[in-house]
């Protein structure tokens, strides 16, 4: 049974301890925020189609990573969709869609990449991202890209900061057989 003399005390630690949360809560980021300020600079042209489709091509169909089950999981055209009446083959990508690829494939280290940022995209195999799909560790869908092809050009240079566009339109274009 609670006293009257308790309701006080309570009262002021539950109001102090609100105050001290709140205030962490509304602070400022860090100045020096390196991932924030380094991976925004790959988010513009990810999103403006010229990586994003290409990724999504070639990394998001149902049986690679355009299925629930991927830890990067891909969104595309060809597999995966957010809304249900978006099914396979239909519509192109929403902004949502490839907003949420950005933040699976710039989630994966996020402090390696921002290394080879801050790098100027040099050594680009110290990715997992990279190393995978070329094929240099282990990756259950094998080798998807060849050193230099357009879009194993498409990722590094992206990881400049300056995506080659036609190689990621290139790599972004489905198969023949298609």
């Amino acid at each position: 049974m609670r006293t009257k003399s308790r309701t006080p005390v309570t009262l002021l630690f539950t109001v102090a301890l609100g105050a001290l949360t709140g205030a962490g809560a509304c602070s400022a980021p860090p100045a020096s925020n390196g991932y924030v300020e380094l991976s925004e600079q790959l988010k513009a042209p990810f999103e403006n189609g010229d990586v994003a489709p290409a990724i999504g091509m070639k990394c998001g169909t149902l049986d690679c990573h355009g299925n629930i089950a991927r830890n990067m999981r891909i969104y595309s055209q060809y597999g995966l969709r957010m809304a249900l009446n978006d099914t396979p083959g239909g519509m192109p990508i929403t902004p949502f869609e490839v907003d949420a690829d950005y933040r699976s494939v710039s989630g994966l280290e996020p402090e390696i990449m921002d290394q080879v940022i801050a790098d100027g995209g040099a050594n680009p195999e110290r990715l997992t991202l990279i190393r995978k799909a070329r094929g240099t560790e282990h990756h259950k869908g094998g080798a998807v890209v060849q050193v230099g092809d357009p879009m194993d050009t498409c990722l590094t240079t992206w990881l400049t900061g300056s995506p080659n566009k036609d190689a990621c339109d290139q790599a972004a274009q489905p198969p023949a057989w298609q």
